[in-house]
């Protein structure tokens, strides 16, 4: 499948408006998966959402792995860098562009990997899951299940636990 560059940049940068039902929800979401609340190390694989704009229209990022790169301290806060790993999709699309008055084709996960940063002044990082090793598809589709995103009930995060542990 050959897409454009604005296909690619749309594909890598979802997002949506969000907005949480009660405060309630709010803060325990908050005190399990804010980033300040995580033991997360330079050099970790980790599952994360940022929450970027005021309380009223904020913009969820749609849920990625990333590769935790360091922390500093801007201006009275904390500013976060890391790096997105590639999708599978990113191997399996290819984008063209012109050079020299010619057009080529290229795989998109060929693409430069860009440095992130986030500055968790009015922002929010959650982070649902810390790896030492890049995490297999069972292991992120459990951390999947607790992000805002693909937001569940308890009940259903429980029955969906249980089914896990009596099916192996």
């Amino acid at each position: 499948m050959i897409i454009t560059k604005g296909e690619i940049s749309e594909k890598k940068n979802k997002s949506k408006i969000f907005r949480f039902e009660n405060e309630e929800d709010e803060k325990e979401h908050y005190s399990k998966f804010d980033l300040h609340k995580s033991t997360i190390k330079t050099g970790k694989f980790f599952l994360y959402e940022s929450i970027v704009g005021g309380r009223s229209q904020s913009v969820l990022t749609y849920p990625r792995l990333g590769l935790f790169i360091d922390t500093y301290l801007v201006d009275q806060a904390l500013e976060i860098e890391w790096i997105d790993t590639r999708r599978t999709w990113e191997y399996n699309c290819e984008y063209e562009y012109d050079y020299n008055g010619k057009i080529y084709t290229n795989i998109v996960a060929e693409d430069k990997s860009e440095l992130k940063s986030l500055i968790l002044w009015g922002d929010i990082m959650c982070v649902y899951g810390i790896w030492d090793t890049k995490p297999d598809w069972k292991q992120l589709r459990q951390a999947y299940e607790r992000t805002l995103w693909f937001k569940k009930t308890k009940s259903e995060l429980r029955n969906s636990q249980i089914n896990r542990i009596l099916n192996g």
